[in-house]
């Protein structure tokens, strides 16, 4: 059977025995009716709708499945006694009229022996009519004893005679025309006591018009994890997990449709119902399907979802409204981390933090949160917040989950995480033993595991004081390395090293040193050779040398020419001049009260004889003699020693430990500050120890120096510096003293320089001294004022008015500054002859061309100029 149209749409049955009806083809739709197909009983298979039977008194009931209607017409027969029926009377009851004839064969049908067939409904299917023709008929109705008739719920309508039966509803009790039957039924019947003629109803085909008036029945199965079972719940599903919907369905002719209607979107249909058969009343099988529905689909945040059910039979008719009403939540789930007491959780802290934990959930609500560190059991997350504590990384993970369930009945959830660096233990620290190589060194050996070493200190102190005092260090990444000055230091010293990593937690140790850690050393400097393997025993000697012999005559020919006129000069004015503010007042007394002066100014000022050896007595200077000084490899030589001006000074130096071992290849720095008191010490020369441990070094000219020679120490030998004092004399320049001829009573003006530098501001650094050529002790000093700082001086000195012609020798002298870095010297000599006027002539040519320097002076004036070229010999002194 097909599917028909909807609730209460006709069908119409047919029955065909001579030619095969095409397959029934149903198309509906819901709510509209579909055309009116038949159910098409064919000798093939049709007859499956029919229902063979036999029946009567002593008769036994049919046994055997239904008959096939083979593939003839479709033939209602009995045999008659025991002839057998005509084999084109058999086909389709051949097994049915084989068993009659074998009960039969001797004695015939007898009265109310009946064979026919029956069509009988499915429940809900109602029968309303049922039109069969072309019908043969033998022996009914004719008088020997057979008959043929119709029959259904309340009714029956004879089979005519003439073979033309009509719709049997006509001759029935329904005046409507309509049979409202569940079955109907054509049968052959022996109504005599014995029919002894074969009796024969053909048909060819019956056409049977039938309806349904409800639509079929579904259901959800009785299934918890079942969408359908989910009313009243939040539920959600992720991508891909769909919910299941199992259901069933059931007609009385099937179910032709099934699908499921999600929301406002197309319904989902079962794909795999067969197509409709016209073979059977139920045209559409019962059917079982499980739809898939994925909630996102439809809803993919948070909303209500409306479902139902919906399924049409073979009439077109839909079952009754199925549905309901869902809740789903398929809002994320999310929780925020965050670390009030630790704004960057990356960055390493040296304390406990305490996680706050906040979830966030759609509709449904939180279910609950729970909270795991470190991947350990998780715990339900605690009102006050988490706190956590313990070196390392700490990784906090929260999840949160709301009040939704997914088809496996897992809540829709999300999860956190935060890795919280957390270090408060400090470095570990550990001292390297000492290095005999490198005794000054400190070495520690450090590390972190968690926010890493920072860096460190080191401080040493005398044991037991506490007064620590910092020594440079550097950090290398794993150790702490630092070199302590032990120069100077004896006794125990403890040295403290502390370590701290990138949070500020420090670790310490200390360790109990005895300074010096390394060698001494002796380093010793001098101007002159220095010895080194053995003890110096002959003093070197310093005398004067004695004065040349020409001096005394050249005077004595002065006192001899000046006579009486010179001592007399001596005597009265020559000395009336201001002294020096640096000096006593001078008087001929105290110039002359010894020495060569007494002589000359007492009673054997006549004698010539006297005369001549008061001028050419010298007093000698000899040096103290030094004693024997020995040291067991050296003997130290004169540190100070004074070296003319413009002159290279030689330096001779020796480096030895303090037993007495030479100390090679070594670097020793020279150094140098002028001698002023400044202490601006800069490096002038660099040299390295020989193998016996000397070294010499050549300074350029310059000031009187402090000369140093330092040794800056190595790992295992201590820093030394030996000293030398270099005294150099000034070197003062007269460069005019014009006139150097002139009259008693006359000014001369007197200009030179003070060479070589380092002049001092404000101070009387200079002196003029006045004396008569010939007459040693007999001097006079005058102060000169000031000097630039370029070193130039101008000065004066006036005459006295007396007679006679002397000659007068002038000098400049440099006294000792402490601030003037070289020690008293005086420039050569300057005659002035004083007392012999100058010509009228040469006056005039002088006051034309300039005053023109005597011989002697301009001698001088070149050697003063040039004093190089004239180091052949000491000068001789006019």
């Amino acid at each position: 059977m097909c599917e028909k149209a909807m609730t209460g749409a006709a069908t119409r049955v047919v029955v065909s025995v001579l030619t095969a009806c095409a397959a029934a083809l149903w198309s509906a739709t819901a709510g509209v009716a579909a055309p009116l197909s038949p159910i098409a009983i064919t000798p093939s298979s049709g007859c499956g709708l029919l229902t063979a039977y036999t029946a009567g008194t002593g008769l036994p009931a049919w046994s055997g499945p239904a008959p096939s209607c083979g593939t003839g017409t479709f033939t209602l027969a009995f045999n008659q006694g025991n002839t057998p029926p005509a084999g084109t009377l058999s086909q389709g009851v051949r097994t049915a009229g084989s068993a009659l004839s074998q009960a039969w064969r001797l004695t015939g049908v007898p009265d109310g022996a009946r064979m026919g067939y029956q069509i009988s409904a499915p429940p809900g299917i109602t029968i309303n009519q049922v039109v069969y023709d072309d019908s043969q008929l033998q022996n009914i109705a004719n008088g020997r004893g057979w008959i043929g008739f119709t029959y259904w719920n309340g009714g029956t309508a004879p089979v005519h005679t003439n073979g033309t039966a009509v719709d049997a509803s006509a001759s029935g009790p329904s005046l409507d025309g309509n049979l409202n039957t569940p079955y109907w039924g054509i049968e052959l019947r022996c109504v005599q006591s014995l029919c002894s003629w074969p009796g024969l109803i053909q048909l060819d085909h019956i056409t049977v018009e039938a309806s349904e008036a409800q639509g079929p029945s579904i259901a959800p199965v009785a299934d918890p994890s079942s969408l359908w079972a989910q009313t009243g719940h939040w539920i959600w599903n992720a991508p891909g997990n769909a919910w299941s919907v199992p259901v069933t369905g059931a007609d009385s002719s099937g179910v032709c449709s099934l699908g499921l209607q999600v929301g406002t979107s197309a319904p989902i249909a079962d794909p795999s119902l067969p197509p409709p058969n016209d073979i059977s009343w139920q045209e559409c099988q019962p059917t079982s399907w499980t739809a898939a529905v994925d909630t996102r689909d439809y809803i993919s945040g948070a909303g209500q979802l409306p479902v139902a059910l919906q399924a049409t039979n073979a009439a077109g008719l839909s079952n009754a409204p199925v549905s309901e009403t869902l809740n789903v939540d398929n809002d994320p789930v999310t929780v925020s981390l965050s670390t009030p007491e630790d704004p960057n959780p990356t960055v390493w802290v040296n304390h406990a933090v305490a996680v706050d934990a906040t979830p966030s959930t759609g509709p449904s609500g939180l279910g609950g949160m729970n909270c795991s560190v470190d991947g350990a059991a998780a715990q339900s997350y605690p009102a006050g917040g988490l706190t956590v504590n313990g070196d390392g990384v700490r990784t906090v993970s929260c999840t949160a989950w709301n009040n939704a369930v997914d088809p496996q009945g897992a809540h829709n959830s999300g999860t956190s995480s935060v890795s919280l660096h957390i270090d408060e233990a400090p470095p570990v620290l550990s001292l390297a033993p000492v290095n005999a190589n490198d005794p000054t060194a400190l070495v520690a050996d450090t590390s972190d595991s968690e926010s890493g070493v920072a860096g460190g200190s080191v401080e040493m102190a005398p044991a037991g004081t506490g007064s620590w005092t910092s020594v440079p260090a550097t950090f290398t990444g794993s150790q702490l390395l630092a070199h302590f000055n032990d120069a100077g230091l004896d006794g125990p010293y403890s040295f403290k090293v502390t370590s701290c990593d990138n949070v500020g937690n420090c670790a310490s140790t200390t360790r109990t040193v005895m300074l010096p850690a390394r060698a001494a050393a002796i380093s010793r400097v001098s101007v002159q050779t220095m010895p080194t393997a053995r003890c110096n025993g002959a003093p070197a000697k310093s005398v004067a040398t004695a004065a040349r012999a020409g001096t005394a005559s050249q005077g004595f020919s002065t006192v001899l020419q000046s006579g009486r006129s010179l001592l007399r000069v001596a005597r009265n004015d020559m000395f009336r001049s201001a002294p020096t503010p640096a000096r006593p007042p001078v008087s001929a007394g105290n110039v002359f009260a010894t020495g060569s002066a007494a002589v000359l100014l007492g009673r054997s000022r006549h004698d010539p004889r006297a005369v001549s050896t008061a001028l050419t007595r010298r007093s000698r200077r000899a040096a103290a003699k030094p004693g024997r000084s020995c040291n067991r490899s050296t003997v130290a030589p004169t540190a100070d020693a004074r070296v003319g001006y413009g002159r290279p000074v030689t330096l001779h130096g020796l480096l030895m430990s303090s037993a007495g071992l030479p100390i090679a290849g070594q670097p020793v720095a020279i150094l140098t500050a002028p001698d002023n008191g400044s202490s601006a010490f800069t490096q002038t020369a660099a040299v390295t120890t020989g193998s016996d441990g000397s070294w010499i070094a050549t300074l350029p000219p310059g000031p009187s120096r402090i000369i140093e020679a330092s040794y800056p120490g190595s790992p295992t030998i201590l820093p030394a510096t030996g000293s030398a004092t270099v005294i150099t004399p000034a070197k003062i320049v007269l460069t005019s003293v014009t006139p150097d001829r002139t009259p008693w009573g006359s000014t001369v003006r007197i200009t030179g320089r003070v060479l070589g530098g380092y002049i001092p501001a404000s101070s009387k650094l200079l002196r003029l001294d006045l004396g008569i050529v010939g007459i040693p002790g007999l001097s006079k000093i005058q102060g000169i004022p000031n000097v630039s700082p370029d070193g130039a001086f101008t000065t004066t000195y006036k005459f006295a008015r007396y007679q006679g012609v002397v000659r007068f020798w002038l000098e400049v002298s440099s006294l000792a500054e402490a601030d003037f870095p070289f020690s008293p010297s005086h420039s050569r000599r300057w005659v002035v002859t004083v007392g012999v006027p100058a010509p009228t002539h040469v006056r005039h040519r002088r006051a034309r061309h300039g005053h023109r320097r005597s011989a002697v002076n301009r001698r001088l004036a070149r050697r003063e100029k040039h004093p190089q070229v004239h180091r052949s010999g000491p000068a001789r002194r006019r």
